[in-house]
């Protein structure tokens, strides 16, 4: 599995999971191929999109502000939302 970086940027975060090859990506953008095996991926609500709106097919990959949760494949895709600064404050690391 990829590691997952630096979740608290600030923006948010759609991390995939490649239903061939197994591996996790964490992007801003939806992934139109695994990077790792090549498999192409739909966009989300893709049944939804080609027949609302004519578009070029390129165009129908959202970023992860416009993705709601309800729009992802549970269980392939996830969306991360890093929190408020001042929320993490009252939480100390295990560690």
């Amino acid at each position: 599995m990829t590691k997952i970086s630096n979740l608290q940027s600030g923006k948010n975060k759609l991390i995939r999971l490649c239903h061939r090859c197994g591996k996790c990506h964490e992007t801003e953008v939806e992934l139109e191929r695994c990077p790792h095996c090549q498999k192409s991926f739909l966009p989300s609500l893709y049944f939804q999109k080609i027949h609302d709106e004519h578009q070029k097919y390129q165009e129908l990959f959202s970023h992860a502000q416009e993705i709601q949760e309800s729009d992802l494949i549970k269980g392939v895709a996830v969306l991360w939302t890093p929190c408020d600064e001042s929320l993490s404050k009252n939480f100390t690391d295990p560690e």
